[in-house]
Formats: structure tokens, sequence, C-alpha cells
């Protein structure tokens, strides 16, 4: 489970004329600020991710120079990943294209000063853009988080798990039509499912869209 680090952002999110800025839950109940969509959307995809440990919003502040005045710039995220026995921490920009390019002669010294902060440290600095954030990746996450917390059956739960041992690799329509044999248990059992794949005790391709063609297979 994502661990919301104890910290105080290090600048202050208000409303804005130039984009969506809002709250979006992260690390179970809690909830954290956004300054885009674009940013949410980061932040939803890392929240998801079981190899993220820890997600800190406005991470740190960091002085650098530029033409002789001293400016100040904050990161938008910083996010612990556990990669087997190893952790790597990685400090990301979120910006939409656009934003780069006709802003990259004001961005690129707080750029170069925060890869020089996260190299110290042994850290990487990336920049997010539309590009690598809404891929067909990010649409499942969004399907799938709210199925983490419902209220389901248990016995629904457990018969698809016992069903998806017995058959191994399938559809989502096969272990279903296999597993009950009314339309209306079907149709109850689903919500069961999609929790099962978004707490990933059921694996399915996140890079596809979900559907009943679905392949499904057990996680264990």
């Amino acid at each position: 489970m994502t661990e919301l680090a104890s910290h105080r952002p290090q600048r202050r999110i208000g409303t804005s004329r130039r984009s969506l800025t809002g709250r979006v839950a992260v690390g179970g109940s809690q909830a954290v600020d956004f300054e885009s969509s674009l940013e949410r959307d980061w932040l939803e995809q890392l929240d998801f991710d079981p190899r993220v440990i820890e997600l800190q919003v406005q991470p740190f502040s960091l002085e650098h120079e530029v033409e002789g005045r001293q400016r100040r710039y904050t990161p938008d995220v910083l996010a612990v990943w556990q990669h087997g026995s190893a952790r790597e921490t990685v400090v990301y920009e979120v910006k939409f294209r656009d934003d780069l390019r006709d802003n990259w002669v004001d961005y690129r010294p707080r750029f170069v000063a925060a890869t020089r902060y996260c190299r110290e440290r042994g850290w990487r600095f990336k920049i997010m853009t539309e590009r690598r954030i809404r891929t067909p990746m990010l649409s499942t996450v969004k399907f799938l988080r709210p199925y983490r917390r419902i209220e389901d059956h248990a016995v629904f739960r457990e018969r698809l798990v016992a069903g998806l041992r017995d058959m191994g690799p399938t559809t989502v329509a096969q272990l279903l039509e296999a597993t009950f044999d009314s339309k209306q248990e079907r149709l109850q059992a689903l919500p069961s499912l999609w929790k099962l794949v978004a707490n990933f005790h059921v694996e399915v391709d996140f890079g596809k869209p979900l559907s009943m063609r679905t392949q499904v297979r057990s996680a264990t």
C-alpha cells in the first residue's frame, strides 16, 4: 500500500484560472492537492502502483541562481519505488508538452538545479508529460481505483478465486459463466472480480482496456 509521507507541501495550492486544481485521495483515506488535471492523473497512477511505497507532494524547495538572482523551485511529486529488495527515489515534474515548449527557457535552470540536487542524493529527476501519463493504462487505473475499497460479497470473491485456480488463464466472461449459473449472479459477482483485479489478486494486462473479453489469471 502506498504510504503518504507526513510533511507539509512547500507551496500553497490555490485556485487557478489556467488549470484544474483540487484534491485527490492517495494512500487510503488521505487526500493531497494537485495543480492540474495531468498532475492528478499521475498521482492516481502512482498511488495505484503497488511498487510505490511512499508519495510526497511538493516534497522540497531548492534555491538556484538565474542571471545573478536567487530563484526558488518546488518539484511536484516525490515517489519511493520498491524494486525487489532495492528502493529508488524519483522526483517528478509534471508539465504539458505545450507548456514545456513555450516556457523552456524559464524552466531549464530549475530543472538543471533539480537534476543536480537529486543526483547528489542518489535520486532521479524526471519530467512527465501527457505523452507518458495519458496512456491506455490511465483509463484502466481510473476504472479500477473505486473498486479497491467497495463492499462486496466474500462468497462471490472466494468462488471467483477458486474458479480461476481451476480454469487457469481465461477471459472475464468465461470465468463468470463457468462459476455462476445465472445472469443475475454473474452481474452481482462482476464487482468482486474487478476488486480482485484492482488489488492485484487477479492479473490482467493493465495496458489494454478492460472488457468481458479481458484475459485474467490468478496472481498466486
